[in-house]
């Protein structure tokens, strides 16, 4: 798994997001009925990835400054590699 999140997320921090996911299924109270074991793995690591990308992005507003400060903020915020990288498999 650790593999596959440097490949999928490259620069989120993979032992994190392993914790977090195996924090995850260990909460879950009914495990039989889980079909896929690995899928299932694969798909909490996922969404625990994607739940750091959101947290991350979210900018508190006394931080930010000015209305101007995050209006020069949103327009220099381009694509970078891993956020292709990310959308691409995201689609896929």
């Amino acid at each position: 798994m650790r593999g596959w999140l440097r490949r999928a997320f490259p620069g989120c921090d993979v032992d994190d997001v392993v914790q977090e996911t195996y924090c995850r299924i260990a909460a879950i109270a009914d495990l039989e009925r889980i079909e896929d074991p690995r899928r299932y793995l694969f798909q909490t690591a996922r969404n625990v990835v994607l739940a750091e990308l959101r947290r991350a992005r979210v900018v508190r507003i006394e931080a930010a400054g000015s209305a101007a400060d995050m209006e020069a903020a949103l327009a220099a915020d381009e694509l970078s590699p891993d956020r292709v990288v990310g959308g691409r498999w995201l689609l896929a």
